[in-house]
């Protein structure tokens, strides 16, 4: 092989190693690193973990969804056997308290929640969706840093 070959092979090798690492697109994922947040909830201080509401029936994605008109939505679509899903999380319960009033965050289970990952195209989880005004205006596939989907929020809201 040419040289120039090799290089778009090695580029093409380490792209994927890259999106292997930081999201799932099978249940065969290896164990990652628990995220951990900055400031451990103790058992003094609870936090509402009604904040981020879990979707589990079409019609309240399309409550959802008509939410959207108002203010952005962020759906996070996870699976419970997916490792990045579980360390992105508390990192969202983190970014939701952070943004009330500014954002309602929800989750949907692509496994229980088929047809409506399907209407995303879901390939890879987690996957991020940002919606306003009832359409898709950004995404985010993979574990990424917190300030990531900060920007996003900060970047739709208005």
């Amino acid at each position: 092989m040419s040289g120039k070959v090799l290089q778009v092979f090695a580029i093409i090798l380490a792209t994927i190693a890259v999106t292997m690492t930081t999201s799932c697109s099978n249940k065969k994922s290896k164990p990652v690193e628990k995220y951990q947040p900055k400031a451990p909830v103790t058992k003094t201080e609870k936090r509402e973990s009604s904040i981020v509401e879990s979707i589990t029936s079409d019609a309240r994605f399309g409550e959802v969804i008509e939410m959207s008109k108002k203010e952005l939505v962020v759906i996070d679509m996870y699976a419970d056997w997916c490792m990045p899903c579980k360390r992105l999380a508390p990192m969202l319960d983190e970014i939701a308290h952070d943004n009330i009033g500014k954002a309602k965050f929800f989750r949907l289970n692509v496994d229980k929640m088929r047809n409506i990952a399907a209407q995303f195209r879901v390939q890879s989880i987690p996957f991020v969706v940002f919606i306003k005004d009832g359409a898709a205006v950004d995404g985010i596939i993979g574990l990424h840093p917190k300030q990531a989907y900060q920007s996003s929020i900060d970047k739709n809201r208005k």
